[in-house]
């Protein structure tokens, strides 16, 4: 498994997730119309690989305009996955951007940033 493209929609985020380079992408807006068929697959994509425990530093960003809840819920799962491995004394950044208008944004990202407990998480506002 290389690399997974998923284009942007009208409801859904553009994700990228370069398992070569180790970086993963999620930007736009998420609020898909059957989360469980969109999200679930790309989670477990990411557990999955997570298992085979890489070793090469790791990317996260997050770049939402709007999420509804049960996006919102997948984040928080994908930040669980992200703590756990960490305890593998891996190599992880993770960036949370939001709207510079949004404070709704900016709020989540700071109480997403406070489950990692060991991991620093960068909160930028975006133009």
């Amino acid at each position: 498994m290389n690399k997974i493209y998923l284009p942007p929609s009208d409801r859904t985020p553009e994700v990228v997730l370069d398992f070569v380079s180790g970086l993963f992408l999620f930007e736009g807006e998420s609020y898909p119309q059957s989360p469980q068929i969109f999200l679930e697959p790309i989670r477990m994509q990411l557990v999955d690989w997570f298992k085979n425990s890489p070793s090469h530093p790791l990317n996260f960003q997050f770049k939402f305009d709007y999420l509804d809840s049960p996006s919102i819920k997948f984040v928080m799962d994908i930040i669980e996955e992200i703590e756990e491995l960490n305890q593998h004394n891996k190599c992880i950044a993770v960036s949370w951007y939001y709207p510079r208008n949004s404070r709704t944004l900016k709020e989540l990202g700071e109480e997403i940033a406070t489950e990692l407990s060991q991991i620093q998480m960068a909160i930028v506002a975006k133009d």
